[in-house]
């Protein structure tokens, strides 16, 4: 049934305890340094355009609850580096009867970018716009979205449709959820993530 964790915001801009982002992330206290007292540390735009940086693993990670790879219960330990978007693929299954929601929780390691917000977005094609405003989130990685083939207050999903789930950091305009503002900026290193999908 799926619980939301940590802080964060809905695409929708629905509120969930807490900040919007990260309180490391530029974007959130208007500065480039990473804590008081530090120097600001250069960051560079986020990849887009044709510079735009897919790493697609859609075809070995299936995060869905009818995915082949029954990844469902798995804690997956994904590595994303600096300014690349990270998809994977969320296949659905066929029958309403079965598997009615879910949710797919992250959580950091020990090694995480902590300076730039979290994003995640699901969408019918890779790194394709989010499928409503529900099934997108900018904020801390601590979070569980949820999922669902009958509830309309979650991310709704159709019963045997393959959908992706595209995730990365960056620092960027609010409303900004999949990283494409000119301004947009990189996290400062590469990062670790705890990926558990639960059905």
């Amino acid at each position: 049934d799926g619980i939301d964790m940590g802080l964060g915001q809905h695409g929708d801009g629905g509120e969930v305890e807490g900040p919007t982002c990260s309180p490391y992330d530029s974007a959130c206290n208007n500065s480039g340094s990473t804590g008081e007292g530090e120097e600001e540390v250069e960051r560079d735009l986020f990849p887009n355009g044709k510079e735009r940086r897919l790493v697609d693993e859609s075809d070995t990670v299936d995060v869905g609850s009818g995915g082949a790879q029954g990844r469902a219960g798995q804690t997956i330990v994904m590595g994303i580096a600096e300014g690349e978007v990270k998809i994977y693929k969320l296949t659905v299954a066929d029958s309403k009867e079965e598997k009615l929601v879910g949710r797919l929780t992250f959580a950091e390691t020990s090694k995480q970018t902590s300076d730039a917000a979290w994003h995640v977005w699901v969408a019918k094609e890779k790194d394709g716009d989010p499928l409503s405003q529900r099934c997108s989130y900018v904020g801390h990685v601590e979070y569980a979205l949820r999922l669902s083939v009958v509830e309309d207050n979650v991310c709704k999903l159709e019963p045997g449709e393959v959908y992706y789930v595209n995730m990365a950091y960056c620092s960027t305009e609010e409303d900004d959820v999949t990283c494409r503002s000119e301004t947009a900026l990189t996290g400062i290193g590469d990062a670790r993530v705890y990926v558990e999908p639960k059905y």
